[in-house]
């Protein structure tokens, strides 16, 4: 009967959901166009109850807002979605768990039932009382668990572009000083670096159109789509060219080429050592569910054995 009601709730709160979501007047006139159907479905949701009240405005972000905007740029997730929009998928996916949970403590004495005619094998044996104790415990640390894979594979995600954007920095760097000794103009530069197959080639192209348009704001957006301030000075020094000595301008990039190759490095070491983290974290919850696996039917027997000597 609990369990019967708590459906039912659930039902009424999807429903009322979906009519929220379909007539939502409180959304932004300056919609944001997502890459499919279903992310901006998440960011309507987003507005409705309950969802906001658990998440930030985009128009108003706190710091941790802000940092969560920082990774859905760099993770290029950020097509997808808002930092609101994003917060109401964890929501979600948390209001999700829970109710797995529920679900599965409502069937837990179903289970063999529902073994024996999946798997055609004989579930006489199994004991109620150790199959509830167990599973329940099991699932409920499963599930919250996966709640927290949204937020997980967003910081992954960051991290891995990051390296991918910055690996080739390097390269990118030797090959424009290497140019500029064999007096190429910074026109023909950047026409050369849109001919790379690098992480950075649409941007490339797209600075270099910007470039022949408006030279200021052509070096302006290729300076904005990097974040290594030792890179972002070569385009300082390929605007202020006709300023300074040809010379002067390679020496200050050679000086910069070890400490942007000592940068990349470090943040490769760094991803590695976090990827190492990462993967040694996973087998907690596998280990945890045989620990308790196996452990929870002998520390119950061993309970009921001192409880019976101690009634003898």
């Amino acid at each position: 009967m609990i369990y019967s009601i708590f459906f039912m709730v659930w039902v009424g709160v999807i429903l009322t959901l979906l009519l929220q979501t379909k007539s939502n007047k409180s959304l932004p006139t300056n919609d944001i166009t997502f890459e499919s159907t279903f992310y901006h479905l998440v960011y309507r949701m987003s507005f409705a109850i309950p969802f906001k009240w658990f998440v930030e405005d985009d128009r108003n972000l706190t710091n941790k807002g802000r940092k969560t905007e920082r990774l859905l740029i760099q993770s290029g997730y950020n097509k997808k979605f808002t930092v609101q929009s994003f917060m109401a998928f964890k929501v979600a996916i948390f209001f999700a768990s829970i109710l797995l949970i529920f679900v599965t403590i409502g069937l837990i004495d179903k289970l063999p039932s529902l073994f024996h005619w999946l798997l055609k094998v004989d579930t006489t044996r199994i004991s109620e009382e150790g199959v509830s104790i167990d599973m329940i415990l099991i699932t409920s640390i499963l599930y919250l668990a996966f709640s927290l894979f949204p937020g997980i594979i967003l910081r992954q995600k960051a991290k891995k572009e990051l390296v991918n954007s910055n690996k080739d920095l390097p390269i990118l760097h030797m090959f424009t000083i290497l140019m500029l000794r064999s007096n190429k103009t910074v026109t023909e530069i950047l026409f050369a670096l849109t001919k790379l197959n690098s992480y950075h080639k649409k941007v490339f192209e797209r600075g270099y159109l910007m470039y022949l348009r408006n030279k200021h704001e052509g070096m302006e957006y290729l300076r904005s789509q990097f974040e290594n301030a030792r890179f972002i000075e070569m385009f300082n020094l390929l605007e202020d060219i006709g300023t300074y000595a040809r010379e002067e301008c390679i020496s200050i990039m050679d000086s910069n080429m070890k400490s942007l190759i000592h940068e990349t490095n470090t943040l490769k070491r760094r991803n590695d050592i976090t990827r190492l983290v990462y993967s040694e974290a996973s087998m907690v919850v596998p280990f945890s569910a045989i620990i308790l696996l196996g452990a929870a039917p002998i520390v119950i027997a061993g309970l009921r054995m001192f409880s019976l000597s101690t009634v003898m």
